[in-house]
């Protein structure tokens, strides 16, 4: 039947990336991890890469029923390395699409942080169950397995903090978490806005 044999094959191809981007990921984050990582640093607008990164996770979004709010400037120019930056930004969102409820609320702000001059500060705020105290002290290690449960039956690889740590971190930032069990958790991130010269 050929319905049955198109249905198999789009399932061995999704089986395949899938994989594929699973080993990725490893690889990547054991780069990151001993530091085998150099930035390829330009001037990027953080606004409209996050912007992107947002778009391309709209049919997830839309899969979950999930209400995404965005508060940014039109536009905030920072020296990045936009692919790792890009890469931090989708596993952020990718957890809080994750974890977050059916139907639930997500939330993203873009701004230049109030207290401290040239640093842009990032939150992700969920839906999801929060964090215990036993989570916290494992975040952001490799291959840590969580309470949390994904809330659409998808996998996690036990990287992706790991490696959105190491990201921020080498381009001179960081990481920081408030968390209320059952009433979700905000990931928070602060970064120079322009690098520092060698």
């Amino acid at each position: 039947d050929s319905d049955k044999t198109v249905e198999r094959a789009r399932n061995i191809v999704q089986s395949g990336e899938d994989m594929c981007r699973l080993i990725t990921e490893l690889l990547d984050a054991t780069a990151l991890y001993l530091g085998k990582i150099q930035l390829q640093l330009e001037s990027c607008d953080i606004v409209q890469l996050l912007q992107t990164t947002i778009d391309s996770y709209q049919v997830q979004l839309n899969a979950k029923q999930q209400n995404i709010s965005i508060h940014a400037p039109s536009s905030l120019i920072m020296q990045c390395d936009p692919a790792r930056i890009r890469q931090a930004l989708e596993n952020l969102l990718s957890n809080a699409v994750k974890y977050s409820v059916i139907g639930g609320d997500i939330g993203c702000s873009l701004r230049e942080h109030p207290l401290a001059e040239g640093i842009i500060e990032f939150r992700i705020k969920d839906s999801g169950p929060g964090f215990t105290e036993e989570d916290k002290s494992k975040l952001f290690v490799l291959f840590q397995c969580l309470s949390a449960k994904p809330t659409g039956g998808e996998t996690s690889s036990g990287v992706g903090l790991a490696s959105v740590k190491n990201i921020i971190e080498l381009h001179g930032g960081g990481i920081d978490l408030e968390t209320t069990p059952e009433k979700g958790s905000t990931f928070i991130v602060c970064l120079p806005q322009f690098q520092a010269s060698p």
